[in-house]
């Protein structure tokens, strides 16, 4: 998981050649993506890997600064090593968040920074959290779909368990 985030960190230094400033107008953004959940802290005692799913939409208020809503959906799966997991099986965790995300984007590359706040529910019962993290999109096609890889940590002071995991996403955006 460093070495994803120190990458992606990386790209963020990339020389200012590659981020033209190309803007294509759209003021209506989404995203679809699949995603590896990676539980740390607490929550990783109890709960392995997993995967997951997001959809999101929102406003371009420019060509760097965005607003978006987004609904995740993870499953994570009994650490079978922990005899004392609360919950047996698998966990699916669900959050509905607002976000803002910082862009450079040239006319092939761009890069991110995203987080925000919002409502998530488990097994571990439902609470107010917040996520940030940072991605790295590529250019495929007119007029400005785009793929994504995204390495995000999200945190709710859940009763049973912190739910604290970090989603490595890949997805489609426009």
């Amino acid at each position: 998981v460093a070495g994803i985030l120190v990458v992606l960190a990386f790209t963020m230094l990339l020389p200012a050649g590659l981020y033209g400033q190309e803007f294509e107008s759209d003021k209506i953004n989404s995203n679809l993506g699949v995603s590896w959940s990676l539980p740390v802290a607490q929550t990783s005692q109890f709960w392995a890997t997993g995967w997951g799913t997001s959809v999101g939409a929102g406003y371009n208020f420019n060509e760097r600064h965005s607003a978006i809503g987004e609904f995740n959906w993870n499953r994570i799966y009994e650490n079978h090593s922990t005899l004392a997991n609360p919950v047996r099986g698998f966990n699916d965790i669900l959050s509905v968040t607002g976000n803002y995300r910082f862009e450079l984007r040239g006319k092939s590359l761009g890069t991110y920074l995203i987080g925000g706040a919002g409502w998530y529910h488990s097994v571990g019962g439902s609470a107010p959290g917040g996520n940030g993290g940072i991605g790295v999109t590529v250019k495929t096609s007119e007029p400005s779909y785009r793929l994504y890889l995204e390495a995000r940590y999200n945190y709710a002071p859940t009763r049973l368990v912190s739910t604290q995991f970090v989603n490595i996403t890949f997805g489609i955006r426009y």
